[in-house]
């Protein structure tokens, strides 16, 4: 059975922490660029939604009884497999793992320009994602 209140709590996170990049990111890219506690917050926040995403989608496999993901990107493909996320929000969902990767395994040579280009595109898809999950 799906523990709804773990799935409020984490879609509540995930908003929180979009919110939170939304508020931290400065308007301008070479703002960005320049600005290093900005970089590193926004990554954070950033990275830790994405985790959140990806956790709340093993909870849903989970529960369910659907296959195992061997990988972060298999998690949405199940998803959308099982009509649980529509195939627009599960492609773009799977496409942020892209961006989730870009952030946990840069070791501080983090690409700040595509980050920033890149944003936009995962953030919406989290926030499509939200709202799908908030649907079940």
């Amino acid at each position: 059975m799906v523990d709804e209140h773990l799935i409020e709590q984490r879609l509540g996170a995930i908003r929180d922490r979009v919110d939170r990049v939304a508020q931290l990111l400065p308007s301008e890219r070479t703002t960005f660029l320049s600005d290093r506690s900005a970089q590193e917050l926004v990554a954070f926040n950033l990275f830790v939604a994405f985790q959140d995403a990806l956790d709340l989608a093993g909870h849903v496999i989970a529960d369910r009884g659907l296959e195992l993901p061997t990988t972060a990107r298999e998690h949405f493909e199940i998803l959308a497999r099982a009509r649980v996320l529509s195939p627009t929000v599960a492609s773009a969902m799977a496409g942020c793992v892209g961006l989730r990767n870009l952030i946990a395994h840069a070791y501080g040579s983090l690409d700040l320009a595509r980050l920033y280009d890149e944003l936009p595109a995962g953030r919406d898809a989290l926030l499509a994602f939200c709202g799908e999950i908030a649907a079940l």
